[in-house]
């Protein structure tokens, strides 16, 4: 059998055949909603905004997810938002 070729057990290979005929659990999310959106949603105000929206996943779950749909904000950095000492013109 092709699970033996490739050594691993039997039940494995149906186990991963069932899991890919599986509905995705998190379609309902309203993460998927934001995915088009231009807004900087971070992790934390996603899983604020699901919450709200009365959905109770864990903050992992919604990082997961947003990892999944390549979601993340861009225009924050702590290389970009550090301290700076300059105020102008001394004098």
């Amino acid at each position: 059998m092709i699970f033996k070729r490739y050594g691993f057990s039997r039940s494995t290979y149906y186990e991963r055949l069932k899991r890919d005929t599986m509905p995705d659990k998190y379609a309902s999310l309203i993460i998927k909603k934001f995915e088009s959106s231009r807004q900087t949603y971070g992790y934390r105000r996603m899983h604020f905004e699901t919450v709200k929206a009365g959905f109770s996943y864990c903050e992992e779950t919604i990082r997961k997810i947003m990892g999944e749909l390549g979601l993340k904000v861009d225009i924050y950095s702590k290389h970009t938002s550090s301290y700076h000492s300059y105020k102008g013109k001394v004098g």
